[in-house]
C-alpha cells in the first residue's frame, strides 16, 4: 500500500510514501499477497477519505489457506497496522469462496460486500457479505450468491465486482456463463435473512456478440436507476433500465488494437455531475495502442 501526496500548491511535485508492505516476511503471507483495490466507510456515498479511518481491500493470494484473504489497514501516529479479517476456503470444499479479485463494496452499515473468482457450491465464484460485530472486532462471512446452480450456468460464472443502489440491491456482472456464454448483469435483491437473485441481461444475444460479452468491470447506478458499464470483449459501453429491461448499446468500440476510441474497456466507468461517463482501455489509442481515456457524453 501507498500514498501520493502533493508537496506544493500547485501539485506539481509529489511525494512518494510506502504505508504497507504485503507478504513482508518470506514463506505462507499470511496477511495476504496480490492486494486489490482499496476501499473505506462512506466510499458508496461519494465521501473522501478522511485520512484517520481504517481502509479495506481484498488479495487474491495468501491469507490463512493461502485462497486470498480481506484486510483492515488502519492509521497510527507513526504508521499503519495491518489486519487480516476474513481468510477465504475456511469452509470445506472452499464453498466460502476463494480468490477474490475485485473491490470491495461498503454499505451504509458498515457491512462489506465482495466477489471472488472461484469458489462455492460449484466452483464458479460467490458474492459474499461480511459483517462486523458492534466493536467492529470480528466480521462474520456469509455468501449471498454461489453462482452456475442452474444449467448450463444461464446465471453466469465469475463474478466481477458490486455496486449497490439506494433500496440495498446490489448489482454486479458475470465474465461468463449465460445464454450465449459471454456473461450476464444480475441483481440480488434483499429478502429476509438473504438475497433473491434475478439475471437482468444475458450478454452476447445479438449477431456476432453486437451487444458486448465478457463484462470484466461491475456497472454504476445512475439517478434513476439505470445501470451504466462496459464489456471487454466485444468492446462496448451500455446501459440497462431494470425499470422496463431496456438495452442499450451507448458506443460501439473498435475491434482494432490501433483504433483512436481504444479497445478493451477494463474498469468501471465514472460519472460526474453533468452526467458525462469516464472510462479506460486497456488497449488502442492513436499512440502505440497503450490505451486510451474516454468520456461519453449524453
Amino acid at each position: 500500500m501507498f500514498r501520493l501526496h502533493p508537496t506544493n500548491a500547485g501539485k506539481t511535485k509529489w511525494t512518494y510514501e510506502t504505508l504497507y508492505t504485503f507478504c513482508p516476511q518470506n514463506g505462507d503471507c499470511l496477511d495476504g499477497s496480490a492486494p486489490i483495490e482499496l476501499t473505506y466507510e462512506g466510499a458508496a456515498s461519494g465521501a473522501p477519505y478522511d485520512g484517520t479511518s481504517p481502509l479495506y481491500g481484498s488479495t487474491v493470494a495468501g491469507g490463512a489457506n493461502g485462497s486470498g484473504a480481506v484486510f483492515q489497514l488502519t492509521p497510527r501516529r507513526r504508521n499503519w497496522s495491518q489486519k487480516v479479517i476474513y481468510s477465504f476456503c475456511a469452509q470445506t470444499n472452499c464453498t466460502d469462496g476463494m480468490s477474490p479479485a475485485y473491490a470491495l463494496f461498503p454499505d451504509a452499515s458498515g457491512n462489506l460486500y465482495g466477489v471472488t473468482t472461484s469458489g462455492g457450491t460449484e466452483n464458479q465464484g460467490v458474492v459474499f457479505k461480511l459483517k462486523p460485530n458492534a466493536k467492529r472486532t470480528k466480521w462474520t462471512e456469509s455468501v449471498a450468491y454461489s453462482f452456475c446452480p442452474t444449467t448450463n450456468c444461464t446465471d453466469g460464472t465469475q463474478p466481477a465486482g458490486l455496486v449497490a443502489d439506494g433500496q440495498g440491491n446490489l448489482y454486479g456482472t458475470a465474465t461468463s456463463g449465460g445464454d450465449g456464454n459471454g456473461g450476464t448483469l444480475f441483481r440480488l435483491a434483499p429478502q429476509g435473512n438473504g438475497y433473491a437473485f434475478s439475471r437482468l441481461y444475458s450478454f452476447c444475444q445479438q449477431a456476432n456478440c453486437a451487444d458486448g460479452s465478457g463484462p470484466l468491470a461491475s456497472p454504476i447506478v445512475g439517478p434513476d436507476g439505470t445501470l451504466y458499464g462496459t464489456t471487454a470483449l466485444n468492446s462496448r459501453a451500455y446501459s440497462f433500465a431494470p425499470q422496463t429491461s431496456t438495452y442499450t448499446v451507448l458506443h460501439a468500440f473498435c475491434t482494432d488494437q490501433k483504433c483512436s476510441d481504444g479497445i478493451e474497456p477494463l474498469s468501471p466507468l465514472t460519472p460526474d455531475a453533468a452526467g458525462h461517463l469516464f472510462g479506460t482501455t486497456a488497449f488502442g489509442g492513436t499512440r502505440h495502442s497503450g490505451g486510451t481515456i474516454f468520456v461519453l457524453t449524453p
